[in-house]
């Protein structure tokens, strides 16, 4: 059973990848930033979307703050994710999205209505990891 903390954690974090629009992408660390939580966190999060989040949620809107798909996005669940921004009419060389710069877009100024947040003292410590 998923603490309290993470459940909230996980809704804001929906909530937030709901507001990308089409053409437009976030990085992880600019997500987990906005959270208080690592990006590898956020990146988790991502990965275990049941089947019908994953239908319904952008999570394909979310890279590598250097352009490139997910760590855990390379292999199938990578090709899944290039597949989905190609329908959107983004291009890839190699493994770095086409104008990435001019597509991706601050947390902070989207449309999902969350302030930056900060950890309750009580909450479980974040594990920062080196780069995240």
């Amino acid at each position: 059973m998923a603490s309290p903390f993470f459940a909230r954690i996980k809704s804001d974090l929906l909530q937030i990848v709901r507001s990308v629009p089409p053409g437009a992408v976030i990085t992880y660390a600019d997500l987990a930033g906005h959270l208080d939580i690592s990006a590898r966190q956020a990146a988790y999060i991502l990965a275990t979307l049941t089947p019908i989040e994953a239908e319904t949620i952008p999570w394909h809107r979310v890279l590598a703050s250097d352009g490139t798909l997910g760590a855990s996005r390379k292999g199938k669940r990578g090709d899944a994710q290039r597949e989905r921004l190609r329908r959107e009419g983004h291009g890839f060389l190699g493994e770095n999205l086409l104008d990435f710069e001019a597509l991706c877009r601050r947390v902070a100024e989207l449309p999902h209505g969350l302030p930056p947040q900060t950890r309750p003292p009580d909450a479980p410590p974040a594990k920062r990891v080196r780069g995240s």
